[in-house]
């Protein structure tokens, strides 16, 4: 019977079927396995692909069996021999093969299961499909905010906000979003307002082949957002199998009817553009007004309030100064443990810090700014805005480890990359930050502050002619008076007056800069005196603090030492006492202080104080040596009567590049500093200054022929 049945088997042709099947599948199994990974196909895609093989076979057998005749034709019956023959080798070809595939993989016993990756998403912009200007602003925020809290999720790896918008209004694959992100998972949403009411579905996606793992629409009250947010944030972190961290009462839902007004400000910040930033403060104000005590709103209008005055200059600085500190300590007071709150008291006070040089407002921004790092130790804002301070105080690889991390987070924010160049200048590895920067500028070219770093690292390198170009087109974007006083900065170093005039005209575009820029021209003409009177002047007018360190120093220059006295002391009462605390006051400050004692005659206290100076601003063995330090520990030195070291200390700037006989800081130039009274007369001093000034003529002149 089993001859029988075998007989039929080949008479039936279904031998050479089943083997030509098996010979078939075998390759197609092949080509999956090897296009797999081109393709980023799904890790089941070759499981599935064998099932199918393999279920395939019983199926091709049958029908086989059933639609060919019992008897072969006559025709065919000499050759089904040799066929049927050469089918069944190759078949059995295929089955010692992958035989032997599975005899030749390594036994997964011995080797360790990979540690599990921790969970990771990215939010990405909700699309708003309303019509109302307003109404992208607001699901710019509801993304933002569905982002924080997410954040707060321990073990879940969260995409910073820059990153994740950079993919707006972009019709990407997301399996190819999750890869440029480096996330397992996505949520991408649609939000809809129509009049009090609000509707958003929202999904959960699988960045490894797209599938929905979970997906929701509310239809709910607008007053209701808050809910909406959080009830998102909660199934997402569930559907991950992780907890998120429910807070008891934080401040963002305070007032749910304006919340809709904290989303849409708090988007408009984040755009850092003037009039969004304008309007923000604008929304900021009127949610305070509405609740005096709503933290959020406190915190987004001490920051809005800053960048006006200090970085864009549209607000009188004093005043505005003023308004943000209350904020800022009303939101801490309220809220001591919020990341926004702390966060912004952190910027408020380093802003006043780099403003005024009064070391109280460094203490405090190390605080918040320290505060608001252990309560969000991931948060990409934070991390920059912590690694800058820590940059300042000189804490380099601090600073280096933070930004990383902040980049790592958020590898498509701009601001980010930016800042990890400049603590990369900061830290000495000049020609890594030169490449960060210019592979910044190559994706966004029209990115000023990226423009602006890199012609100040051309300053800092001796190469003012190639700071020209990246400072030029920082200049032309009008938005940065930094970037307008460092180009004519250069011009002034490089002899070319006409140039100089020009940019500062230009200035326009800050009315309140035209103060400084007048500072600037009679500095340019040596004019110690009328530079002093200015000062004076504008002090008096504005009470704007950045004027009182130029108003001790011209008094200094000049012989004015009642004025320098006073002056110094309103920058730290501290500084002339018996304890001065030289270590967290900057170095021009002390060397000031250390210059009037002398004049006054107190010789002992300032050589102790010059002394201590010099501990803090020795250079660390084998790191980077800036040259801002060395200049100091010249004048330091040079005070001191130590004009050998003075005058070394001064020339191996030079070797390092130092080119800016006048100063960005103060447009002072070098041998107009009181502190190198002593060395006006050395010749090596004068010779020093010769030779930058005929470098820098030269660089000048082929600048202008250029």
């Amino acid at each position: 019977m089993i001859h029988r049945w075998l007989a039929g088997l080949r008479r039936r042709k279904v031998l050479r079927v089943a083997s030509a099947y098996v010979v078939a599948a075998w390759g197609v199994l092949q080509g999956v396995e090897a296009l797999a990974p081109l393709l980023a196909l799904p890790s089941w895609t070759l499981p599935m692909a064998a099932l199918l093989m393999l279920a395939g076979l019983p199926v091709t057998v049958a029908a086989v069996w059933a639609l060919q005749p019992a008897a072969p034709r006559p025709e065919e019956a000499t050759r089904a021999g040799a066929v049927d023959l050469a089918l069944l080798a190759a078949a059995g070809v295929v089955v010692v093969l992958a035989g032997l595939q599975l005899l030749l993989r390594p036994a997964s016993s011995p080797v360790p299961a990979p540690a599990a990756a921790p969970a990771s998403v990215a939010v990405l912009p909700f699309v708003s499909f309303s019509g109302a200007p307003d109404d992208g602003y607001f699901s710019d925020g509801l993304t933002e905010e569905l982002i924080n809290s997410l954040a707060r999720v321990p073990g879940l790896l969260v995409t910073g906000r820059t990153s994740s918008f950079h993919f707006k209004g972009r019709d990407e694959d997301l399996r190819a979003i999750g890869r440029q992100l480096g996330v397992g998972h996505l949520v991408e949403g649609s939000v809809r307002r129509a009049g009090a009411r609000l509707r958003v579905t929202v999904q959960l996606v699988s960045a490894e082949d797209g599938f929905h793992l979970w997906s929701q629409t509310y239809e709910r009250d607008l007053d209701d957002s808050f809910a909406i947010q959080r009830d998102i944030a909660e199934q997402v972190a569930r559907t991950l199998r992780t907890t998120l961290l429910i807070e008891p009462a934080g401040p963002d839902r305070q007032a749910p009817a304006l919340y809709p007004d904290l989303l849409v400000a708090r988007a408009l910040l984040n755009e850092r553009t003037l009039p969004s930033v304008t309007e923000a403060r604008t929304l900021f104000a009127r949610m305070v007004e509405a609740e005096p005590d709503h933290v959020a709103a406190l915190a987004g209008l001490a920051r809005a309030t800053m960048l006006l005055a200090g970085a864009y200059l549209t607000l009188d600085f004093e005043p505005a100064a003023r308004s943000a500190v209350e904020a800022v300590e009303r939101a801490v007071r309220l809220a001591p443990d919020d990341v926004a709150a702390n966060l912004s008291a952190g910027i408020v006070y380093d802003t006043l810090a780099l403003r005024t040089d009064e070391s109280g407002y460094l203490a405090l921004a190390m605080r918040h700014l320290a505060r608001a790092a252990d309560l969000a130790p991931e948060n990409p804002e934070v991390l920059r805005s912590y690694a800058a301070l820590l940059a300042r105080q000189g804490r380099w690889p601090v600073a280096v480890t933070l930004c990383e991390r902040a980049v790592a987070r958020d590898p498509l924010d701009r601001a980010g990359r930016l800042q990890l160049a400049e603590v990369l200048r900061g830290s000495g590895r000049l020609a890594d930050a030169r490449g960060e920067l210019e592979d910044l500028l190559r994706a966004h070219a029209d990115y000023t502050a990226a423009h602006l770093e890199l012609g100040e690292l051309f300053m800092e390198s001796g190469a003012l002619d190639a700071a020209i170009v990246p400072l030029q087109r920082a200049h032309e974007a009008r938005t940065s008076p930094r970037a307008s006083f460092a180009l004519a900065n250069v011009y002034l170093n490089l002899g070319l007056t006409e140039e100089l005039e020009r940019t500062l005209a230009e200035l326009d575009y800050a009315p309140r800069s035209a103060p400084l820029a007048q500072m600037i021209r009679l500095h340019a003409a040596g004019d110690g005196a009328a530079a002093l009177a200015h000062a004076e002047t504008q002090l008096a007018l504005t009470g704007d603090r950045i004027w009182r360190p130029l108003v001790a120093l011209e008094a200094l220059a000049t012989g004015a030492l009642d004025t320098a006295r006073q002056q110094l002391r309103s920058l730290d009462p501290e500084l002339l006492g018996p304890a001065p605390p030289v270590d967290r006051v900057p170095a021009g400050t002390v060397l000031m202080a250390a210059t009037l004692l002398q004049a006054e005659g107190e010789g002992d206290r300032a050589a102790a104080l010059l002394e201590q100076l010099l501990q803090v601003l020795a250079p660390t063995p084998g790191g980077y040596d800036p040259i801002a330090g060395k200049l100091a520990r010249s004048q330091a030195l040079a005070l001191l009567g130590r004009n050998d070291q003075a005058l070394a200390e001064l020339e191996d700037a030079r070797r390092q590049g130092y080119r800016t006989l006048y100063d960005f800081d103060n447009f002072l130039r070098l041998d107009r500093y009181p502190s190198f009274a002593g060395l006006r007369g050395e010749p090596r001093f004068l010779a020093l200054l010769q030779a930058i000034e005929h470098d820098n003529r030269t660089l000048g002149r082929t600048v202008r022929a250029g």
